[in-house]
Parts: structure tokens; sequence; C-alpha cells
């Protein structure tokens, strides 16, 4: 039994409330879970047993600045106002009847120093409250309650934990900003250098529950056996988590959720996987929302600079994958969620079997337990980047949903499928089959680099298209192939289709467009396997590269007095051929008619284009430096003639040595 905030009883009416302490608040919400727990006799013995005894046992509060774990000077303890006045403490400040007790007041027989113990036992927790920053050393391996870092509203608090290599053990909680407008930080290291230090967690991490909590792991691992990490957990709370260095690992067994509670603060909640650390989450993994708290926005994963994360449980979601509602017309909103993967970084969506992501409302594919529609969610503009050096793995079904994005730039993805109803903006290697869905849009970067698909491309009809036309050296037409082949020519993946059905072709100028006519849009495989087709069972027709072509439809240009068609002429090749482009050249230098001293220079360019005649003189070699060249002209627009000439006086006079010509298009 595992009973939530909104299932436990307010107020049972034997618990005894205290007014005396700052923290009864807080402890009499925990206590109440227990009293109330403890009437179902079974569910205590088996279940609260466990769970209450971690939580509402005796808190022991960390009064030192920097010090050592188990010195019993360095903490302070709670004791309580008893419903039952026979019940009595033992040496370790414990209770002999905990059930009705309710933590309260210090008293001097375990007050300020003198507690004569420190938290070493499951029925104790550690509460640590000074607006300050210290150190805090474990100089062994205890077995407690909960780590819970509570300074007041409006103070900040910065705690080093210092695993020094021992391996504690948590029962219950670390919950770091816990208090409204606090700001924690807890830093966790392994000072040894034994590379042994553990914090062992049977529960969850609650980085922001109502404030703002920061949590780093620098060295050392967190194993959270049992439980998940929730970063903005609370009300209006914000997390940040930074895992970094190598010897930096966590291991939860639970969820991993990035924006649990429904916020909209422009920071949102942060997690950093960096210089090798490794996160791993063998269950549910949400960036942008919780199971049942609704969505959040503007929510980051950064996993970069070698970084692992690793995920095994679907779907795993960037956006809103929860049944509730946060808005009062009862929509929800989730919005500019980003997961960024990036130099040398891995996600692994998969470890065993692959599985499942989306982008967006999980609900949209039917992935979430239930979709808002009075009115619908909000989701938009959450997103997939992959940017040089990343690699993203182990998905089957990559869904991105309208209005939302995946962005390969520069990197590798790994998926057996990506159905888009939304943006698939792209340069890299993408390893799987691509579906544009009506609606949906594949925009290649080919002004940046090569797309290549590596298991076949189908654009239904109403999707889009939009290519980039570059002079740039680094120009390069998307490749599709249709999967691949054993040595011994056995097809092995991919669709061995290129289909594109009366898809809207968007054409983009990202810098001289106009100057050729003749532009290769795809390349497609033309591979015979090793041994022929012999070995392979489908059609091989097909699977030679003949595609189920039936056209694009020209959708915007950057020029319409062009004429644009599709070709398929050339095999292997999808090319766009624009008609009625004029080269941007010198067509003629001649000494002008009757005036042999003058110079005419004529050239052609597209009608409107702005040009600069530049000139300079030889170096005396027959060569010159194009760095001397100066304007000679101001700015000529081209006419609808598309030709232009300029008139050199007195450019060539008797003796004159070589000069040289060239004409620029001013930015």
């Amino acid at each position: 039994m595992n009973m939530t905030d909104e299932s436990r009883p307010a107020n049972p009416p034997f618990i005894k409330k205290s007014t005396s302490s700052i923290l009864a608040p807080f402890y009499l919400q925990l206590v109440s879970r227990c009293a109330y727990i403890a009437v179902i006799a079974v569910v205590w013995m088996f279940w609260g047993a466990g769970k209450c005894l971690a939580q509402d046992q005796p808190r022991f509060v960390w009064i030192a600045g920097n010090g050592t774990w188990d010195n019993p000077a360095n903490w302070a303890t709670n004791l309580y106002d008893y419903f039952n006045t026979n019940t009595t403490l033992d040496s370790g400040c414990r209770s002999t009847n905990w059930v009705n007790e309710v933590l309260s007041n210090v008293t001097a027989s375990c007050g300020p120093g003198g507690t004569g113990d420190y938290p070493h036992d499951v029925f104790q927790g550690a509460l640590f409250t000074n607006a300050a920053t210290y150190t805090v050393t474990y100089d062994g391996s205890p077995f407690y309650g909960s780590n819970l870092f509570q300074n007041a509203s409006n103070t900040a608090a910065s705690v080093t934990l210092d695993l020094n290599g021992n391996q504690p053990t948590v029962q219950d909680a670390l919950a770091l900003g816990t208090s409204g407008g606090s700001t924690t930080t807890v830093t966790i290291v392994d000072s040894s250098g034994s590379h042994n230090g553990k914090l062992i967690l049977n529960a969850s991490i609650n980085v922001g529950r109502n404030g703002f909590g920061t949590l780093y792991l620098n060295s050392g691992t967190i194993d959270d056996g049992s439980g998940s990490i929730n970063l903005g957990s609370g009300n209006n709370g914000r997390g940040v988590a930074v895992f970094s260095g190598q010897y930096a690992h966590l291991d939860p067994n639970s969820q991993i959720s990035v924006g649990n509670d429904p916020q909209e603060d422009p920071a949102g909640s942060l997690m950093i996987i960096t210089n090798g650390a490794r996160v791993y989450c063998s269950s549910s993994f949400r960036l942008g929302s919780g199971s049942g708290k609704g969505g959040s926005s503007n929510n980051m994963i950064v996993v970069a600079e070698g970084g692992i994360l690793s995920c095994d449980s679907g779907p795993e979601s960037i956006g809103l994958r929860s049944t509730g509602v946060t808005n009062t017309d009862g929509g929800t909103l989730c919005f500019n969620n980003v997961m960024l993967v990036k130099s040398g970084a891995l996600w692994a969506c998969a470890n065993t079997s692959t599985k499942s992501v989306c982008v967006g409302d999980a609900a949209y594919f039917g992935l979430s337990q239930t979709q808002t529609t009075t009115p619908p969610a909000i989701c938009t503009g959450n997103v997939i980047e992959i940017m040089a050096g990343g690699v993203v793995t182990g998905a089957s079904d990559l869904y991105i949903a309208p209005s939302n994005s995946v962005e390969l730039l520069g990197g590798r993805l790994e998926a057996v499928t990506i159905s888009n109803w939304g943006n698939l903006i792209a340069y890299g290697m993408d390893v799987g089959e691509d579906r544009i869905f009506a609606g949906g849009m594949l925009k290649t970067l080919n002004s940046r680099g090569k797309l290549t698909i590596s298991n076949g491309l189908w654009m239904v009809t109403n999707s889009v298209l939009e290519v980039e036309l570059s002079t740039n050296q680094t120009y390069a037409a998307t490749e599709v192939d249709f999967g691949d082949y054993t040595k011994q020519g056995h097809y092995r993946g991919g669709t061995n289709r290129f289909t594109v059905d009366q898809a809207i072709l968007n054409i983009v100028d990202a810098g001289g467009f106009d100057t050729k006519s003749t532009w290769d849009l795809f390349t497609y495989s033309t591979n015979v396997p090793p041994g022929g087709w012999g070995s392979w069972a489908g059609d091989a027709t097909n699977a030679l590269g003949v595609t189920n072509f039936t056209g694009f439809v020209i959708g915007s240009t950057p020029n319409s007095s062009y004429t644009y068609s599709i070709s398929t002429m050339m095999y292997g090749h999808i090319q766009l051929i624009i008609g009625g482009i004029t080269q941007f050249k010198v067509v003629s230098v001649a000494r002008q008619a009757g005036a042999s001293t003058n110079v005419v220079v004529t050239w052609t360019d597209a009608v409107g284009k702005t040009n600069v005649l530049q000139t300079t003189t030889g170096l005396g070699n027959g060569n010159y430096s194009t760095n001397n060249f100066t304007d000679l002209s101001g700015l000529i627009i081209t006419p609808s003639s598309t030709t232009n000439s300029y008139v050199h006086t007195n450019a060539a006079p008797a003796g004159t040595a070589t000069r040289y010509y060239r004409v620029r298009e001013p930015q």
C-alpha cells in the first residue's frame, strides 16, 4: 500500500497538535500518515513498520558547521508531546510507543549537544535547517531514516555531503529545497579517492519540492534502488541536478521526472549529465510532466561531454505524459521542454529491447492513460536536439506530435521508425525509416551537411519537404538507403521504400540557389548486395531503388519568376530543375568601339540583383591579387534584360599594364 499526499487524513482526532515547534506542520503531516495506517493492523505489520519508522521516529537536527556524522555534539533531537503520558524513551532517544506521538520540542534529556546519539538507525532521520555553508563528512556507513534539507523560506543553504569512501543507507527520501521561497544546494562528493563512496537510497530524491533546490554529484554513486528522482516536485518548486565526472553515477530503479509538478517558471527545472557521468533509469522517463500532476514547461535535460543517460522503459516522453490537468479551464500546459544530446554523449533509450519515445502529447499517439480534450492540451515547442557528437539509440517508434520537433543537427539518431506529424529538422545520420504524415515537415539542412536516412523514406500527400539550396561547400543532397545486407547477401532492416506521394516541396535560398539550374535533392541506393539478388526474397526491382514516386507539389520558392520541376531521369537521383535562371557571370571585357582607351565590361545576373563592378591591376607576371580589388562602380540594379554593362573610361591607354575585373553582389 502506497498512500499519496492526497489520500492522507488531514488530522486524525487522536493526535495532539503541538504549536511549540516550527517543524510541527511538516511532521504532523507525516505522523498523520502513519497514524492512519497503523489503524489497519495488517498494513502496519507489513508496510507501516518500515515506512513509518523511517519517517516518524526522532529527527536529529544538525546544529554544527563543518563536522563528522557520528559526533553526537553536532546533533540535537526533537522530543514529543504524548497522548500516552506513560511513554518513555530509551537511551537512543527512541520511544517505546511511537504510534501516537507528535514530533515537537527539545527537552534537556535529548537536547542540543546532549543526544548521546546521531542518525544511524532506521528509526532516525537527519534534518538540516541551517542557512549556512558547511560540510558534513560520513565517517562510517550508517543506516538511517531520511535526509531532509529544509532551511527556512527566503534563506539559502549550501551543504556538502562527503561520502569519504563510505556507503550510508537512507531508508526514506532525500529532499532539498522543501520550503517555499528557500534556496538549497547539496553537493555530494567522495573525497577518499577510492571511488567506493555510495549513498544508498530506498526511496525518492526530490529536488526543489516547493523551493529552489540544486543537487550536485561530482564523485561517488547514488544508488536509488527502489525510488525515483523528481525535479520540481512541488508547488512552485524548481530543481537542478548536475551529474559531472566519470565517477559520478546515479542508478534510480524507478522513474526520472524533470518538471514533475505544474509550473510556468521561465527557467524551469534542469538536469545535466556531463564529463563522463552516468545516469540509469529502469522505469518511466518524463521531461515536462509527472505521472499524475499534469504538464510543466521550460524544463531541460542536457547530456554532454561523454555523459550517458540510459533508460529501459517506454514510452519515454519529452512533453506530456500524465493524467493530471493544470490550467483553470481544465486543459494542460506543457511547452518548450528540451532534450539536448551533444559532444560525445549518449542517450540510450533502451538496454534490452527497443522502447517507444514521444515528443509532445503522448495521448495523441494513445501512449498515455488519458487525453485532455476539453479543452485540449496545449503541448507545443517540445524538442529533442541531437548535435554533433551526440548519439540517441534504442528507440523503436519515435513519435513527433504536431507543433513539436526533433532536430538532428549533425549527430546520430537510431530509431526503427520515426512517425512525424510535427517537424523533423535534420542533417547527420538517421538510422531508421522516416514517415512524414500530413501536416508534418521534413526540413533538410542541406547547406550544413548531408542527411542520411538508412532505412527508407515515406512522405504522404500534404506532408512537407523543405530543402535548402546553397553554394556552400558543405551542401549535400539527402541520401536515402534501404537497409543493409550481410556478407552473405541476406537483407536485414529497412523497408526498401522511397515513397513520395504528392508531398509539398518548399525551397529555401541558403545562398546562391539561382547560380545553377539543376540540384540534387535526393540520392538513393543502387547497390546490388553481395552475391546478387538471388538470396533476397523480396522484389529485387524495388530493392534496387526504383521508387513509388508520384511527385512533389511545388510550394514556396525564393523567386516566383522561375519555373520549377522534378526530374527522376538520372538513376539514383531525384533532382530539382529550375528554369529561367540567368547565370551570374562576366560575359565580355572589350575595348569600346570608337574609343579604344575605354573598356566595356558586360555581365549577366538575375533580374533585380544588385551588383558592384570591381577592378585591379595585374602583378606583372600574369597573375593578380584577390585582395587588391577595389570598387569601380556604384550600386547597379540588374534590369529585366538580365544584362548589365559598364564603361570604364580611359582604362587602357597606350602602355597600360594588364587590368582585371570582377562583379560582386553586396550582402
